[in-house]
């Protein structure tokens, strides 16, 4: 049951994801703000490489390494110039979901499908780089944030 029910959530995500909350994590310029507890204030704070970011498959890697169930494939194919991405099963606020964290091909697409999402209203994205993620408004405040922001910083906290 658990089951149907992350997949019809997760159909509700991809069908209305693009509908979110204007840029409440990308300032005019681009830069994320207001980024959860281990987030980098902008993509210049990440590993130092020459794109400012982590790769999405060191990303991934340290998702696993935490304890995090990773699967291949994504749910966010609405997404305009997205590169690749893979699916993380958090387990937090009384929810058992699957998110996705894409990697887009520019940090310009990565800023545009952040303010996409919010715009819809009914996620809030989380950015850092060229990695994106989102969570519903309903969790605005809640351990899945947390849990995200941290992966998509590449520095996940641990499965507890």
């Amino acid at each position: 049951m658990r089951k149907i029910i992350a997949v019809l959530l997760l159909l509700t995500l991809a069908c209305f994801g693009p509908a979110g909350c204007a840029g409440q994590n990308d300032g005019a310029d681009g830069r994320q703000l207001g980024a959860a507890p281990g987030a980098p204030a902008n993509t210049a704070d990440t590993a130092g490489k020459k794109d400012g970011g982590l790769t999405l498959a060191e990303i991934r890697k340290a998702a696993k390494e935490a304890g995090y169930n990773v699967s291949d494939g994504h749910n966010l194919v609405f997404m305009k110039e997205v590169k690749d991405g893979f699916s993380v099963r958090i387990v937090a606020d009384g929810q058992d979901v699957i998110y996705s964290v894409i990697e887009c091909k520019t940090e310009d697409a990565a800023v545009k499908n952040a303010k996409d999402i919010d715009d819809a209203g009914y996620n809030i994205a989380i950015r850092s780089g060229k990695i994106l993620t989102c969570y519903g408004v309903d969790k605005k405040d809640g351990t899945v944030k947390d849990i995200l922001a941290s992966i998509v910083a590449g520095r996940p906290t641990a499965v507890k």
